[in-house]
């Protein structure tokens, strides 16, 4: 996965607790997804945003100070998420092309 031009962000989704994912060069960011509510995720120096994936809409996620951008993750096509000031822009996960 590759975010503002960091290729190989690592990025686990479903099930795998404590995956790094690397937004904006910041790497070691710790995220748990699937079904694991007020989940800590750290991106760009903004601490304990939270995000909770897998079947729950209107999570609110909070990416380099952009709070309440909407993203929901698998098999939900066209999901938003706004990243480093990027908004409606689109995020194919899963090889969900869209």
């Amino acid at each position: 996965m590759s975010i503002n031009g960091k290729p190989k962000s690592l990025m686990s989704i479903n099930g795998k607790p404590n995956s790094l994912m690397s937004i904006t060069g910041k790497a070691n960011c710790l995220m748990t997804i699937n079904g694991k509510p007020n989940s800590l995720m750290s991106i760009n120096c903004k601490a304990n945003s939270l995000m909770s994936i897998n079947g729950k809409p209107n999570s609110l996620m909070s990416i380099n100070g952009k709070a309440n951008s909407l993203m929901s993750i698998n098999g939900k096509p066209n999901s938003l998420m706004r990243i480093n000031g990027k908004a409606n822009s689109l995020m194919s996960i899963n090889g969900k092309p869209k």
